[in-house]
């Protein structure tokens, strides 16, 4: 949901830019076409045809930076028949989009991205350290001795807890020393995953 929304805010202000942009190529050919009437060459017709319209328009310069038509195509009747002068600001405009506007939205979107699937990862480890732990501590204590954590080393759902963090397993036998930093012989579901992000990747398990 989290990556849903930063798409849709991204693609909204792409389109925002683009309805801009059309608003004023589109007013821009209207008075040059209520300025000359008389103009039948195919210039013009092409002129009618990419920017006759605000929808028109906006469809033709999406098209520009997509690739459903050539962006020159495009600009050709502007440079032809308004002015030359058109040439660079176009050229601006689909410089920004395609390089500046489209790589911010792809790495807004990966980024938050990444980010949900981080906090998945973590909800996740929590929910399944809680359940393992829940199913070894015997006397209701909310924490485990070295001697319960040992014999929750040998369940498969602790072990896969593990390997989806990148902890070696084959060290997984002294986590308990590593993660019990105050010495005092148990464990809680809290103080194991706490130490399980501190400890993760498999080079972060052997120190």
């Amino acid at each position: 949901i989290g990556s849903l929304r930063a798409l849709v805010w991204a693609v909204t202000l792409l389109f925002l830019m683009i309805y801009v942009m059309s608003i004023y190529l589109t007013q821009l050919v209207l008075d040059h076409r209520l300025s000359d009437m008389d103009q039948t060459s195919l210039p013009a017709g092409q002129l009618v045809r990419f920017y006759g319209s605000l929808g028109d328009t906006v469809l033709s310069i999406y098209q520009a930076i997509s690739g459903g038509v050539d962006w020159s195509d495009i600009l050709d009747p502007l440079s032809s028949q308004i002015s030359t002068l058109i040439t660079p600001f176009f050229m601006f405009y689909i410089a920004f989009a395609t390089l500046c506007m489209l790589n911010v939205i792809t790495g807004v979107f990966v980024e938050s991205a990444l980010l949900t699937a981080k906090r998945d990862k973590e909800s996740y480890m929590v929910n399944s350290v809680h359940s393992v732990f829940g199913l070894y501590d015997k006397d209701g204590s909310g924490t485990l001795s070295r001697a319960q954590f040992h014999e929750a080393l040998e369940s498969q759902e602790l072990m896969a807890v593990l390997a989806t963090l990148d902890i070696d397993t084959s060290e997984a036998g002294g986590l308990f020393e590593l993660i019990d930093i105050d010495r005092q012989g148990e464990l809680s579901a809290e103080a194991f995953a706490s130490g399980c992000a501190r400890l993760h990747g498999p080079a972060k398990a052997l120190e």
